[in-house]
Parts: C-alpha cells; structure tokens; sequence
C-alpha cells in the first residue's frame, strides 16, 4: 500500500471510530470524506508523473534549514516543496555557478549548459537526455567545452549520469525541476528499495555515475525512449 493509500485508511479509521463512539458531526464526517478525495487526486498525479529512481535527497523542510556545502561554505536555505509548474532553480544552485566561475571551477560554457539543460525539462518529468551533438547544434560549443562543462555541471551536483542508459541524466530535483516535487518525494519515498539509487565512484573518476537496476530497466525502457527532449518544446518558443 502506497503513502497517498495509507493516508486515505487512516482518515476512514477516523470516520468510522468517530461514527461508533457517536462523535460524527456532519462537519467532521464531510471533511474527511473530502480530504480522502483530496488524497486519491494526489495519487492520482503521482502515478501520472514521469520518474526515474534518483540518487538524490527526497526528505523535506518546511522550514530553513542550515546546510553546509561541500565546498565549505554555510548557506541558511529554505528547502519547502513548491507546487508551482513551471522550471524552478534553487538560490544555491545560482551561488555555485556564480562563485564556482569565479575561482575558475566552472566557466561560461557551463552556464551555457545549464540553460539548455533547463530548455529541455519536462514537467513532472526528473531525467533529461542530450548528447554533445544535441548541444553543439543548440549552443555552438565544441566537445571539449562539452566536456568539461558537463563534468562541471555534476561536480555541481546539477545532474548525474545514469551509466547504463547512455545520455540520459536523473536531475537534481532539489536544484533544478519543472512539476511539483511533492509528488516526486512521494512516489520516491513510497519504495525507496527501488526507486533511490546511490552515486557510483568509477576507478580513477572524481565525478559520480548511478545505474538503474536492468530489470527495472527493462520495465521502463519504452516510455523513457518515447520522451522527446527538444529545446523550449513545451514553452512553443520556435
């Protein structure tokens, strides 16, 4: 039984020890019967979203939290779930690109990047792929700045590359997400054996990889391959 499903049982316990202690008010019983609705509607948009299993952390704040970054610096941020559908980029994301560039870690390129990254988000959707002709026929830039700009874009904690589905990427949903990331966390958190993967350190590599499972792979393979990835699609800009 999922999270949403879970929810739904304990408002209906709700109902019916309310009904046999004779505490059933018209009011009480019409709120939980809508907040049911409200939750099967919840599921209903989980089940509709387009998801990989993600590396990623899925806990949430409702309030600021104080995060120490990797790369030593202390940031007081707010991480509440947005429901907003449209590209969201957290204010740490910004920082980074913005110093990173400036003690020479990332360059212009990977900015450049970035917007193509963010032109090609679907909603509800938390995976990408593109590959350096993708790019190149977009941007202009070269496979060496492709490169090291991609590189730049991981060591960033922007996205990460899934090692045996070639060119695909699982988004950092907590930086960078177009959709409501409530109802990622969800369907996430609701089978964490499946659906949380860990960050693979290759011998020799500094920048993470993950691997999907292969016979979870194979399950998904078609919708994932019919996902078309194209620059502004869903905003119409031609």
């Amino acid at each position: 039984m999922d999270i949403a499903q879970n929810e739904a049982a304990d408002m209906l316990e709700e109902l019916a020890k309310k009904a046999r202690e004779g505490k059933l008010s018209n009011i009480s019983c019409n709120k939980i019967i809508n907040d049911c609705k409200e939750t099967t509607k919840l599921q209903d948009k989980i089940d509709k979203g387009d998801y990989l299993p993600t590396p990623f952390d899925t806990n949430t704040y409702n309030s600021t939290v104080n995060t120490n970054l990797s790369d030593g610096t202390d940031i007081n941020i707010n991480k509440d779930i947005s429901k907003e559908p449209f590209i969201q980029m957290h204010p740490v994301l910004n920082y980074r690109l913005l110093h990173w560039n400036k003690i020479s870690f990332t360059n212009d390129s990977s900015i450049k990047l970035l917007l193509y990254v963010a032109s090609i988000i679907k909603r509800d959707c938390n995976y990408v792929y593109f590959t350096r002709e993708d790019v190149n026929r977009h941007t202009g830039m070269n496979n060496k700045t492709f490169a090291a700009s991609l590189s730049s874009l991981i060591k960033m904690e922007v996205l990460v590359p899934i090692n045996n589905l070639k060119s695909y990427y699982i988004l950092n949903h907590n930086f960078l997400f177009n959709g409501s990331k409530t109802r990622l966390c969800k369907w996430v958190n609701d089978n964490i054996k499946e659906r949380k993967l860990e960050f693979i350190y290759l011998e020799g590599k500094t920048t993470p990889i993950v691997n999907l499972n292969e016979d979870y792979k194979k399950k998904i393979l078609g919708r994932v391959k019919s996902r078309k990835f194209e620059p502004f699609e869903e905003a119409k800009i031609e």
